[in-house]
């Protein structure tokens, strides 16, 4: 087994990809065109098996803050951490020896001097055992995620109640959905939020929301989903990424002129409507705010448990 560490721009996309594709820690926040956009100066590890064949990759963007290295997921990307090529085991002991030899390796090329530590790991990454012992604190997180496999006509059965009282009260009002062609709405919401004193996301934060549309949008890899009055007036909007399994509700925020209506009850619902048939998971993303975790809750979501890796050299105030 071989491991080196990389800069992203030196890594072949096609076979860096290769393992994103074919692990079942795979995501749209792991492709290298997302990284390059998310962070330019990405690293990534990667780990070679006997064969020299490319099994496993870990991404890791190190920035400098106060003279301090830190490692932090940037803005508006979910999972990163271990990802693994899908191989067969003939034993769970086979299997978890074998995953163990794998983060071990990408431990061991984590660079030295990183003052703070923090990645999500994947839903499906269940062996971050070999972290604790390094040193490392594993710290539970959840998300809410839908399971989109039964037909949209079953998935409306499973909301509260009040939820379909509420969409059908979006219906009545004649909103309507719409799939638009650049981020021009989402902005419109998130600086109207922004004015009213309910900033969703810094304005810093819009250069990385465009740069991740620019990336994704040639591959097909995100949805800016708006919701238009009968008016023709922007009721709310959301920027929804996805894989090939899973759709990911990133970012999201209504116009609160229209609260009456039920803007985001409706897109939300539109939203899953349109993956229900093309993907197998909807990943709400927000789980841990208690409000949002209710709202989402309300359309049948279950939570997940993913973990999340910290190393903390200083305290974390002195980031904000």
């Amino acid at each position: 087994m071989r491991t080196e560490i990389l800069q992203g721009n030196t890594i072949n996309p096609a076979a860096w990809n290769n393992v994103v594709e074919n692990s079942p820690q795979g995501s749209v926040f792991l492709y290298h065109h997302f990284l390059t956009a998310i962070a330019h100066t990405w690293q990534g590890i990667l780990v070679y098996d006997d064969a020299d064949n490319l099994t496993a990759i870990f991404p890791i963007y190190v920035e400098t803050k106060f003279r301090f290295s830190i490692a932090l997921q940037p803005i508006l990307s979910k999972y990163w951490g271990v990802c693994m090529a899908a191989v067969p085991f003939k034993n769970d002991y086979e299997k978890y020896n074998y995953y163990k030899k794998i983060v071990d390796a990408i431990i061991s090329k984590i660079p030295d001097g990183i003052k703070y530590f923090s990645y999500n790991m994947h839903p499906s990454f269940n062996y971050p055992l070999p972290f604790a012992k390094a040193g490392y604190h594993l710290k539970s997180k959840y998300t809410l995620r839908l399971n989109l496999n039964p037909n949209y006509e079953e998935l409306q059965t499973q909301y509260q109640d009040k939820m379909r009282s509420e969409i059908r009260k979006a219906e009545r009002a004649e909103l309507r959905m719409q799939i638009d062609a650049d981020t021009k709405n989402l902005e419109e919401i998130l600086l109207i939020n922004k004015a009213d004193g309910k900033e969703f996301i810094k304005p810093k934060f819009l250069d990385a929301l465009h740069r991740i549309f620019n990336a994704l949008n040639p591959t097909g890899q995100v949805k800016i989903i708006s919701i238009l009055t009968k008016e023709g007036e922007v009721a709310a909007s959301c920027m929804v990424l996805h894989d090939a399994h899973a759709a990911y509700y990133i970012i999201a925020n209504k116009n609160p002129k229209f609260i009456e209506q039920a803007p985001m009850q409706f897109m939300t619902a539109e939203a899953i409507r349109y993956f229900s048939d093309k993907l197998s998971t909807f990943d709400f993303v927000s789980g841990m705010s208690p409000n949002f975790e209710f709202f989402f809750r309300r359309f049948g979501a279950a939570p997940v448990q993913y973990n999340c890796v910290e190393r903390r050299g200083f305290p974390f105030s002195l980031l904000r």
